[in-house]
């Protein structure tokens, strides 16, 4: 199919489906609950947009992520934030394999359907590849994503998933439910209203001066926020929306430990957002802040890995819907089915 100016595949089982561009990065550029038909990710004017057909008019640090950034999700590696040079590799922001083509085939494994995808990066010796697949009675798109290091010395990187949900569909009253237990705010300020000053460091979900921080930004005002969470005892997020529907990923604490919450409502009033947007970001990281590479090697939040060794992950994006359940959620599995807390008594 096409999405736009791209070509699509497209998984589904009745319950889920997903949209996957394989000519830009093999981003997930909808999910959508099938039966209620809603798709709960951000869709940026440059959606569906065909980098080979709308050359980049500035080469500067950010522009040639976001004159194309579709808004979906992206696999960000090996830089995370602004643009570096790291082993005479100038990484561009949010890096290289979100931007470059990966290829693509469909494969039937038993009742499981999966899309599997790879590509090779330009500027540093790294191979990449991602499944996506998805089963009968599945809430989620399950992924299982590997990078090898194809050259002969060890090399850093920053590595996440970059989700972009769409905050008018979520709603006023929307709410992230995760297992974190500390925040860190970024250290530069993104905006003139911001929900706490840059640097600060407090306690999760609830501030120290009491302040309830996973209550997300309600669309109004020109505001705008980056944290990084911490302290995570268990991969998994759920983010609600007003009407019950609930956005959620699944991953491993020990492969990305933290949690990057972006809110961006209305408030930059240039380039690229133009005060029209009003995004939530909920992102799995290996490393923080969003500052480049070089500061993640800096404070060793950056991994490393050896010359001829692979990394594997797996992780999951899924939608669905509160129903008549009760209580906050307690967990998320891999197959995108939420567990709450009346459940557990």
């Amino acid at each position: 199919m096409r999405a736009g100016e791209l070509d699509a595949v497209v998984l589904s089982n009745g319950l889920v489906s997903g949209t996957i561009a394989l000519e830009r990065g093999a981003d997930l550029l909808e999910l959508t609950d099938v039966e209620r038909e809603l798709q709960v990710l951000w869709r940026a004017p440059a959606w569906g947009r065909s980098p080979a057909g709308w050359p980049s008019a500035e080469h500067a640090d950010a522009a040639t992520f976001f004159d194309h950034y579709p808004g979906g999700m992206q696999e960000v590696f090996p830089n995370g934030g602004p643009s570096c040079v790291y082993e005479g590799a100038a990484l561009g922001f949010h890096g290289e394999a979100c931007k470059v083509p990966w290829s693509g085939e469909l494969v039937d494994v038993g009742e499981r359907v999966e899309l599997r995808c790879a590509t090779r990066l330009a500027r540093t010796p790294f191979a990449l590849q991602k499944t996506f697949s998805l089963g009968p009675g599945d809430r989620a798109i399950r992924i299982d994503a590997s990078i090898v290091n194809e050259g002969r010395s060890a090399l850093h990187y920053m590595w996440g998933f970059h989700p972009a949900f769409d905050g008018a569909l979520l709603g006023r009253s929307a709410r992230l439910h995760c297992p974190a237990s500390w925040l860190r705010a970024h250290a530069d300020r993104l905006s003139e209203r911001q929900t706490l000053p840059p640097a600060t460091e407090t306690t999760w979900p609830v501030a120290a001066d009491g302040a309830r921080l996973d209550q997300l930004l309600d669309g109004e005002g020109r505001t705008a926020d980056l944290w990084y969470l911490d302290g995570l005892d268990a991969g998994w997020y759920a983010l609600e929306g007003s009407d019950g529907t609930l956005a959620t990923m699944s991953w491993s604490a020990a492969d990305f430990p933290y949690l990057w919450l972006w809110q961006e409502c209305h408030s930059v009033e240039g380039y690229p957002w133009f005060g029209q947007h009003h995004i939530v970001g909920v992102e799995p990281w290996t490393s923080q802040p969003a500052a480049g590479l070089l500061a993640a090697i800096e404070n060793g939040t950056a991994q490393l890995l050896p010359a001829g060794e692979r990394r594997s992950v797996t992780l999951s994006i899924g939608v669905s819907h509160r129903g008549s359940a009760g209580g906050d959620p307690t967990g998320v599995s891999h197959d995108g089915h939420v567990q709450f807390r009346e459940e557990q008594q």
